[in-house]
């Protein structure tokens, strides 16, 4: 199982320092934006569709493209 968690503003990925990506407080915020919307699709009737636009933001941001715009 991969453990993903944020110590000192260094990611950390499975017990090593993930030097590539610096986590800062506008990662923590948009993790947390991106919780609250999670919980607001489960409470939808049909939440499919919310949900897989959750998962490609997410994805995007995993990636970085967010730098490349």
């Amino acid at each position: 199982m991969t453990v993903l968690w944020c110590r000192d503003g260094q990611l950390i990925l499975d017990g090593t320092r993930e030097e590539r990506r610096p986590f800062e407080a506008a990662d923590a915020d948009f993790l947390n934006d991106q919780s609250a919307a999670y919980t607001r699709a489960l409470a939808l009737p049909t939440p499919a569709g919310t949900l897989l636009a959750i998962g490609k933001v997410l994805h995007d941001w995993l990636d970085r493209k967010d730098l490349l715009a």
